[in-house]
């Protein structure tokens, strides 16, 4: 019996758990599949900064020091930051305008991983406990 089982209360240690659900979002792949798609062809996601982000000349400068400037044109991007479905978490236009945009894409991710997992939830019968865990590699957003 390892330390925390010894710590923690009888009633939920001696259940077993598994991963029956998960959902990505990543450069190049829409979900989990595409993912699978992108390593086994060995595809290189990166690409020119796409115009509806920013105006990557108005940002670029060879210059490393310079102050306000980057190094680069290109970057990993994830497609369709902006197609959220407001209605479907039941949220107005306005709400959605003021949540974070990392905050939609964690919204929809996280119901994919549900979705994943099986029956769909709306046809269970009774409340299921669901643990949910989330990585978020980075805070920058553009």
């Amino acid at each position: 019996m390892t330390d925390l089982q010894k710590q923690a209360p009888s009633a939920g240690m001696n259940q077993s758990f598994a991963i029956v659900g998960y959902a990505l979002r990543v450069p190049g792949a829409a979900d989990a599949d595409e993912f699978w798609d992108v390593l086994q062809q060995g595809r290189d996601t990166v690409s020119d900064v796409p115009a509806d982000r920013w105006d990557a000349d108005e940002f670029y400068d060879q210059d490393a020091d310079a102050p306000g400037k980057i190094v680069t044109r290109r970057a990993g991007f994830i497609e369709d930051i902006a197609g959220f479905d407001a209605a479907f978490f039941g949220l107005s236009k306005r709400e959605t305008m003021l949540i974070d945009p990392q905050h939609r894409l964690l919204l929809e991710t996280a119901w994919q991983a549900v979705e994943h997992s099986g029956p769909h939830p709306r046809l269970w019968r009774k409340p299921r406990p669901v643990c949910s865990w989330v990585w978020a590699p980075t805070t920058t957003w553009a």
